[in-house]
């Protein structure tokens, strides 16, 4: 999760200057297992932010189909 607390913070340093800029969040994958369900971290950690996100095709293909898929909701926070 060290990747979150980087992007996290490199995000906020650009905004706090007025830095005009986009990042890239790429390379995503499921994780972690947290009460027996599968998170998305790295899409979860990020939802509301001014990012680009890629994503590898076996990445979407285990959101799509993984349990507990229709209770997915993404709500924009303070990032």
């Amino acid at each position: 999760m060290a990747e979150l607390a980087i992007f996290k913070k490199a995000y906020k340093y650009l905004k706090d200057h007025n830095l005009p800029s986009k990042m890239l969040s790429c390379s995503l994958r499921l994780g972690p297992v947290v009460n027996g369900s599968n998170r998305i971290w790295h899409l979860e950690e990020k939802a509301g932010a001014a990012v680009v996100v890629t994503c590898p095709p076996v990445f979407i293909e285990q959101v799509l189909f993984m349990p507990g898929v229709e209770k997915i909701a993404f709500k924009k926070t303070v990032f």
